[in-house]
């Protein structure tokens, strides 16, 4: 069950991400994300389908988490603008359980 940033783009493939801004965009990829089972890779080490073969990856690792921000912060050290490459969903598992576990962080 891999964790799959659909926000992201490796490799350049999707120039036109970069300028979007809002919802703009960025709604539209995220609802085209939702179905998992057609937006995260066949198989290990496959890319998933476009538009998000270059989308950023991680495959589990058992003992190992993977940590990252959704929102930017200010020099004060509070929430400002949301992030859209951390878009991301969880890949059905292939054979073992999955277990996940989020945490907010706030003020």
């Amino acid at each position: 069950g891999e964790t799959i940033f659909f926000g992201t783009d490796l490799n350049g493939t999707y120039p036109e991400r970069r300028t979007w801004d809002g919802e703009e965009g960025w709604g539209d990829l995220e609802m085209q994300c939702q179905p998992v089972r057609t937006s995260c890779p066949a198989s290990p080490g496959v890319p998933p389908p476009a538009p998000y073969s270059s989308a950023l990856v991680v495959k589990p690792k058992m003992g190992s988490a993977v940590f990252w921000y959704n929102h930017e912060v200010d020099d004060r050290g509070r929430m400002s603008r949301f992030l859209w490459s951390s878009l991301h969903g969880g890949c059905p598992t292939r054979s073992e359980e999955k277990w996940a576990a989020n945490v907010w962080l706030g003020r």
